[in-house]
């Protein structure tokens, strides 16, 4: 599994970066309705929920 997270990690970071955003943790479950990815971001000045809402639509992209 870690190596899976790694890729995760890489691939979330290919969306957070972008924004100014750092991935400060990353953890991924499986669920009923499919993978469920728990990111933990912050940034300079902290993490809007404007910010939260962009890191979740990309992600679910």
């Amino acid at each position: 599994m870690k190596v899976e997270i790694e890729i995760l990690n890489e691939e979330v970071e290919k969306i957070t970066i972008p924004l100014g955003l750092k991935t400060i943790e990353l953890d991924a479950k499986r669920g009923p309705n499919g993978l469920n990815i728990i990111a933990v971001i912050d940034k300079d000045g902290g993490v809007t929920i404007s910010d939260c809402e962009k890191v979740t639509r990309l992600l679910n992209d």
